[in-house]
């Protein structure tokens, strides 16, 4: 059917320079220049090639690395069929400036080539849970209190189908603030209702010389989504914005300002919406201050169409199912037998040795030495006769010697022992 290779935007981005334009590599350079990029060169040769990136708005800039391998796998494969990227926030952290003619000019902070747009709303109570926003103009520590108590009063005994446990994720900003105020005051209102702090509540954060990072944290993190965690409070700092999969988070909350990036409100309120069970009527809570809370409604105007107002009080219509039946039942198709094959071979070893002692005997074989007619005269310079002599050219003529030239020039892939073997054959040879 076709071949998909999964890879990482690390294993094929540019690791050296690609083309030298103004000759100062030598052709050395520029080989190792194709191994360190093997992976990418062996990508860019497979025909019909067809490339699709997850979370696209990385690579929207023509500057990153990835688009640049991209562009050039493109132009240099003759069987290349397109490019498609897919993303969930398809917008800029600032407007671009697209210019139309010389004289029209547009600002977009979408990106340019956003071919399809599926609204949020489209997805809450479909495949998304239905979300409540609650925002309030008041303390960090106040939105904390009653977004934790809201939390575990809604959903304190849930357990999803797959085992997993509802989860809060909190998001602190700073790792100071989260060791020393927020964890306490979770801590206290996590024991207030019945939980143990040191199983419910786990911290995740890169940690710094005052509050280093801990070992168990990793583990602990890659297993929230799973029925092994206990985990019910997560508290973040600088980490869990985006790309972060956690399907049993059921709430998010954002104190204050600064807790994640401006442009990523709408995205980071989100983290909680996925669905666990397909099909199940789920719920999620979002607490806010007053500025995310603006901040959200701004976003979901400009890039979802809608307000915060509508998505507090969505509510999703009925679900369209699509019935499926088997042809073979309508059409009373009969079974089908199924028959597999095991094919055996049997390895046939052929001796196709020849007959060396025939093969030694035969006549064609023998090729006489060079012979000299040796002329005999006497002092006064008369002939006294003809011989015929066999030339002399160094060494004595030896039957053992002559055997060990052989092995010699055999470079050791015959021995004596084996030439002795056929000792009547070669002594005729050398006679």
């Amino acid at each position: 059917m076709g071949l998909v290779a999964i890879t990482n935007a690390e294993k094929v981005i540019l690791d050296r320079v690609d083309q030298d334009e103004i000759g100062l590599y030598s052709r050395e350079e520029m080989d190792k220049t194709k191994v360190a990029n093997e992976l990418r060169h062996i990508i860019g040769r497979i025909p019909h090639l067809a490339i699709y990136i997850d979370e696209v708005h990385h690579a929207a800039d023509s500057d990153i690395k990835l688009r640049q391998v991209v562009n050039g796998w493109a132009k240099d494969n003759p069987f290349f069929n397109g490019v498609l990227g897919f993303s969930g926030t398809p917008y800029l952290e600032t407007a671009e400036r697209i210019i139309l003619t010389p004289t029209v000019s547009i600002r977009s902070a979408e990106l340019s080539n956003v071919v399809y747009h599926y609204p949020l709303i489209d997805g809450v109570g479909n495949f998304l849970k239905t979300p409540s926003v609650k925002h309030a103009d008041a303390v960090p520590q106040a939105i904390i209190r009653d977004g934790v108590c809201d939390f575990l009063n809604l959903y304190k005994n849930t357990v999803y189908p797959d085992g997993t446990y509802a989860k809060l994720a909190i998001y602190c900003g700073q790792i100071k603030p989260l060791e020393e105020e927020v964890y306490p005051q979770v801590a206290q209102i996590v024991a207030q209702h019945g939980l143990d702090p040191a199983v419910a509540i786990l911290k995740y954060h890169g940690g710094n010389k005052e509050y280093p990072q801990r070992e168990e944290w990793h583990s602990a993190f890659a297993s929230l989504d799973t029925a092994l965690s206990r985990v019910r409070i997560i508290l973040l700092a600088q980490i869990g914005k985006e790309g972060w999969d956690c399907r049993s988070l059921t709430g998010v909350i954002l104190p204050q300002r600064g807790v994640c990036p401006t442009n990523m409100v709408l995205q980071t309120s989100c983290r909680c919406l996925r669905q666990v069970a397909k099909g199940d009527p789920e719920t999620a809570i979002v607490w806010l201050n007053k500025w995310n809370a603006d901040t959200l409604n701004d976003q979901l105007k400009k890039r979802q169409d809608i307000t915060l107002e509508q998505l507090n009080s969505h509510k999703a219509g009925k679900q369209l199912s699509l019935r499926r039946y088997a042809r073979t039942d309508v059409l009373h198709v009969p079974p089908i037998d199924y028959y597999q094959l095991k094919v055996s071979y049997q390895t046939l070893v052929v001796d196709d040795q020849p007959d060396i002692a025939q093969r030694l005997s035969q006549q064609d074989l023998l090729k006489q030495a060079a012979a000299t007619l040796i002329h005999e005269q006497d002092l006064a310079g008369r002939e006294i006769g003809l011989n015929l002599r066999q030339a002399e050219e160094g060494e004595h003529a030896d039957f053992g010697s002559w055997l060990w030239q052989i092995v010699r020039e055999g470079f050791g892939t015959l021995s004596i022992d084996e030439l002795l073997r056929y000792k009547p054959q070669l002594l005729h040879i050398f006679e």
